[in-house]
């Protein structure tokens, strides 16, 4: 917030910037894609000021003649001026026609104005486009992700079959221009065989601790045109191919147990109703409404939170469990489970807590008491509501 304070001012000329930098070049991408019409357009421009400096010409040789006959003193100045200019103009639109140079923009030039997140989708990989020096993987990994795919979803990313944990949900997206992969990568733009463009879209995923770790395909990519993008991993620029989006099972969303004994808490759950509310200072009927039909997906890497009005992530969750009785229950949150219809049991209870901590976790989802491996009660800031996992 005190960095905002001090320097958002920055913003706001680099936005302005860009749109002038958009201004200026809409209009050359668009003449470069029709160069027949702006050189029929430019030849039209050419004959129409080279007839009027023809008759500019004309009209002052008569000027000064009366000039010098003492018939008029006025207008040779103007019609030199505006000679000279007609002059201008013919001499640029025949430059333009000689030379043509809009063949010498580079391929793809305005794909830095296009701020389409059109990324998301189901990319196959069909070969290795180039390798970086220092790489890092053998052949046999290369050969092995041919043909995997990678899944790009808002709230979700799945590379190879298996979902991975992302802080945030967040993409981030940068133009990296051409000098920036002889830099980063020690390898020219020319020799991923993209042709001459000034550089590419690159979005790169913000995962968690885990997911960084593991290292999955997928992380980051550059996008070459609306259907074709570059994976990189390790060295190594992927060829990716966009194919038709088959929307994933629900059940793919939890990640599958490495054993029959994982954590029952471990999935997907909605909350379907609210069992009460707090003796004091109980939860707002507007948050209470919005609050049911919410969505938690709790995960070794990463726990995601959708509610109505907003929603959020984060990496790492450290989760810790307790026995809880009913009297420790309404001692800690000042309500028996009686009054909220849950049967007096002893029951596991659940703790989480993240690394980077968001209010929403502290009011719903980061304390639960689990009934059985189908049914929890979440204990909220306020209010307490039943969730069902979601099969």
């Amino acid at each position: 917030m005190a960095f905002m304070a001090l320097f958002g001012w920055i913003f706001i000329p680099i936005i302005l910037l860009y749109y002038i930098l958009q201004l200026f070049m809409a209009p050359l991408v668009w003449a470069a894609e029709h160069q027949t019409a702006v050189s029929v357009m430019a030849a039209g421009l050419l004959a129409l000021n080279l007839l009027i400096l023809v008759l500019l010409l004309r009209v002052r040789k008569r000027r000064k003649q009366a000039r010098r006959a003492g018939r008029t003193r006025k207008g040779t100045v103007v019609l030199t001026l505006a000679a000279l200019w007609e002059a201008w103009t013919v001499f640029c639109c025949a430059a333009f026609l000689i030379i043509q140079p809009l063949r010498f923009l580079p391929e793809h030039a305005g794909e830095m104005l296009d701020t389409d997140e059109n990324w998301y989708g189901t990319w196959t990989v069909t070969g290795v486009q180039a390798t970086a020096p220092g790489c890092t993987q053998t052949q046999e990994e290369t050969d092995a992700l041919t043909g995997t795919s990678v899944t790009y979803e808002e709230t979700q990313f799945f590379s190879c079959g298996e979902r991975w944990g992302l802080v945030y949900m967040e993409y981030k997206r940068v133009f990296a221009w051409k000098g920036d992969f002889s830099r980063e990568y020690g390898i020219e733009l020319e020799d991923l065989g993209v042709g001459d463009r000034l550089g590419m879209w690159c979005v790169t995923l913000n995962p968690s601790k885990k997911t960084e770790e593991a290292d999955p395909l997928g992380l980051k990519l550059y996008m070459l045109d609306e259907d074709t993008a570059l994976l990189y991993r390790r060295g190594v620029f992927f060829r990716a191919e966009r194919t038709e989006t088959v929307p994933i099972p629900k059940e793919s969303v939890q990640p599958q147990p490495p054993d029959p004994n994982a954590p029952a808490w471990l999935g997907t759950w909605t909350v379907t109703d609210c069992l009460g509310t707090a003796p004091e200072e109980p939860m707002d009927p507007e948050l209470i409404e919005k609050t049911v039909g919410a969505e938690l997906n709790y995960w070794e890497g990463s726990v995601l939170f959708l509610r109505e009005d907003f929603g959020g992530g984060a990496g790492d969750p450290e989760y810790t469990e307790s026995e809880m009785t009913p009297e420790s229950f309404a001692e800690a949150y000042g309500v028996s489970l009686e009054d909220l219809g849950v049967e007096a049991d002893v029951y596991l209870h659940m703790e989480m807590k993240v690394q980077a901590s968001e209010p929403f976790f502290e009011d719903l989802g980061g304390r639960f008491l689990l009934l059985d491996g189908e049914t929890m009660v979440l204990c909220c800031e306020g209010a307490f509501f039943r969730a069902e996992k979601t099969s």
